[in-house]
């Protein structure tokens, strides 16, 4: 069992892929997530507005 802030709730699907090129991810293909977090904040907020 998963404590509840470990349970995904709300979800959105993106038209595209995180990649290199976009910035999204570094040479070594982690996640640059003050970029992506940045960069989706408006996604994001709705998430958790709704």
């Amino acid at each position: 069992d998963l404590a509840h802030h470990e349970k995904i709730i709300k979800f959105t699907l993106l038209d595209h892929q995180f990649t290199i090129e976009n910035g999204e991810m570094t040479p070594s293909n982690k996640l640059k997530r003050k970029v992506i977090a940045q960069n989706y904040e408006d996604i994001i907020q709705k998430m958790y507005q709704e």
